[in-house]
């Protein structure tokens, strides 16, 4: 995939802020927001390093 070829792929503080409904999902609305447009919120998103991708020396 692309996004894990370029080391886009984000993950969010708490799966629960937007999988189960409540008041807090205003708070997972804001963290994808903050990594959709970055500039909008003075945010430096952090991608997931992920081990499938890395190329192992030896």
């Amino acid at each position: 995939m692309d996004a894990v070829k370029n080391g886009r792929v984000y993950v969010l503080s708490d799966e629960n802020l937007v999988v189960r409904p409540g008041p807090r999902i205003m708070h997972g609305l804001e963290e994808i927001a903050e990594y959709l447009h970055p500039e909008a919120f003075s945010f430096q998103p952090q991608p997931l390093v992920c081990n499938a991708t890395t190329s192992a020396s030896g």
